[in-house]
């Protein structure tokens, strides 16, 4: 009978203390120093969820630092379509943002968005209600501004007339707004993303190779190009690595969404003017990516990879438990570990 050895792999572990890690979001998170909403108050959420679509909620965000760049803000949001209703409904809203009223000034709304936040409640979550993502706003308009207003609601209002209310009965606290800066925005696509339904449905298709495009240049409308979307096939268990480029002064980011995901996956990694992603796929289908502008505009370069786990030199995945061992003889032995 052949020897069995063991193939053992060491873990470094990065420890990072709560104190600094609380010092370093002080810096880069901007929490609301005011709320309001005369929403349907319950266990400290405001609902809005009148028929007549009125109800709101606002907050207001100080000490933001001039510039141009784009703003993002981080939501948490519960959401499900009537009264004790369903798990597992998406958010759907309308977010204005601009200028607050002071005094006998009134406020300045200096434009509206439409949001749409995937469900993200675990199975083992009683409720099922919770929505997360993440939103940009535009700077233009509020360059030299050092305070910004934002207000959610369900009715679209004047800048999106066209569009019909939410249906969606949607919950907001205080904690469900917040303002990221600095190292926290750039990455913002690292987490969850602002879902763009109509981009993603017309993805272009891509193999492994790279693929040149643009953003930050105006569109016949009007409206700047602010993002685009990639689709490819992976088989489970493949690593996927993903290579961004992109024109000094300008910084663009990327985003990984697994098949029928409205959360994106995986941590991006910044050097210079190149963001890159590693990733192994948990299952198989199309998966996706976003290319998106965070400031500046020009060409940038997207690069894919796809390639099949060996360990061992098997040209396979080594089983994830004992009964799944991988056989190997005596020797040295490389092989690749990582999360899906």
């Amino acid at each position: 009978m052949s020897r069995i050895r063991f193939l053992v792999v060491f873990f470094t572990l990065c420890v990072v203390f709560a104190g600094t890690q609380g010092l370093c979001a002080a810096e880069t998170q901007k929490t609301a120093t005011e709320f309001f909403s005369d929403g349907d108050p319950i266990s400290g959420w405001y609902w809005l969820r009148d028929p007549s679509f009125n109800q709101v909620a606002e907050w207001v965000f100080e000490g933001i630092p001039e510039g141009t760049e784009d703003l993002v803000l981080d939501l948490e949001v519960l959401a499900t379509s009537r009264a004790d209703g369903p798990r597992g409904v998406d958010a759907r809203f309308f977010l204005s943002y601009g200028i607050p009223p002071r005094g006998r000034q009134g406020g300045l709304i200096v434009g509206t968005k439409e949001v749409f936040l995937p469900n993200v409640s675990p199975p083992h979550d009683p409720v099922g209600y919770t929505c997360r993502g993440r939103v940009t706003i535009p700077r233009k308009n509020l360059e030299r501004a050092s305070v910004l207003w934002i207000r959610v609601h369900r009715n679209p209002g004047p800048f999106l007339s066209g569009k019909s209310p939410s249906t969606v009965h949607v919950a907001f606290r205080k904690e469900s707004v917040t303002l990221l800066l600095g190292e926290e925005a750039e990455e913002a696509g690292s987490g969850f993303a602002e879902p763009d339904a109509e981009r993603r449905e017309n993805a272009v298709a891509i193999t492994p190779g790279t693929v040149s495009g643009d953003l930050g240049y105006g569109r016949g409308d009007g409206s700047i190009d602010s993002a685009d979307w990639y689709r490819f096939p992976v088989e489970q268990g493949q690593i996927i690595t993903l290579s961004l480029a992109f024109p000094q002064g300008a910084s663009f980011s990327l985003s990984l969404y697994p098949p029928g995901s409205g959360s994106s996956v995986g941590s991006v990694v910044t050097a210079g003017n190149r963001k890159s992603l590693e990733y192994v796929a948990g299952e198989s289908g199309a998966w996706f990516v976003r290319v998106y502008r965070l400031h500046g505009a020009g060409e940038y370069s997207l690069s894919l990879a796809i390639a099949n786990q060996n360990d061992a030199g098997s040209g396979q995945d080594a089983g994830n438990n004992r009964w799944d061992a991988l056989r190997i003889g005596e020797g040295t032995w490389q092989g690749f570990l990582k999360s899906a």
